[in-house]
């Protein structure tokens, strides 16, 4: 038990200088709050939490070490993450002119749960960073702790951005908001095809 807590330990900076870098999910975040509003951004924060916990049980069930073993792998996890990262940055950019649509939180739950899953740098991250951070001798148990816990950290910053921006998310301000956000997840996909 004391190792699993050392390696939670030692696993928190690094996730959560992670989970700092804007990405896909932050940007849904913010893009369903300026749109539908924030019940409906929290249910998208649950289900971005819940994809990174899939990748994560897929990463402790060997899903990882199949990916690494495949000539290209991660390279292709790469570019697909970088190139994706640059669609979602300029679809945040894409002007609206509509005003929070009514949808029931749980529509939120499920587009986070599709975006996290389908967005390469999910599992891209999980199969290069949470092995290094497994303890051999608790395999998937480990693997899984390190899973919730990069989930949580990352639920919680989304949250945090929410509450920050409470009351700025409405009218022009939100969407340039959105737009700024988008702006800087393009910079980081384009970082990521630099790499």
């Amino acid at each position: 038990m004391a190792c699993v807590v050392s390696q939670l330990v030692a696993f928190l900076p690094v996730v959560t200088l992670l989970v700092l870098v804007p990405g896909g999910n932050n940007l849904l975040v913010l893009r369903t709050a300026v749109e539908i509003g924030t019940d409906a951004a929290r249910a998208a924060t649950a289900g971005t939490s819940a994809g990174i916990a899939a990748w994560s049980v897929a990463v402790a069930l060997g899903v990882g070490g199949l990916v690494a073993g495949l000539p290209g792998g991660l390279d292709t996890l790469r570019i697909l993450g970088s190139v994706a990262m640059i669609a979602m940055g300029l679809w945040a950019m894409l002007p609206r002119h509509s005003t929070p649509a009514e949808a029931p939180p749980s529509s939120g739950f499920l587009t986070g749960l599709a975006v996290c899953v389908t967005n390469p740098r999910t599992p891209l991250t999980a199969v290069s960073l949470l092995p290094q951070f497994s303890l051999p001798e608790a395999g998937v148990l480990s693997t899984l702790a390190l899973g919730v816990e990069w989930a949580a950290v990352a639920g919680a910053w989304n949250l945090l951005c929410l509450s920050l921006a409470r009351g700025r998310l409405d009218g022009a301000r939100g969407r340039t908001l959105a737009r700024i956000g988008g702006l800087i997840v393009c910079g980081v996909g384009v970082l990521g095809l630099l790499v």
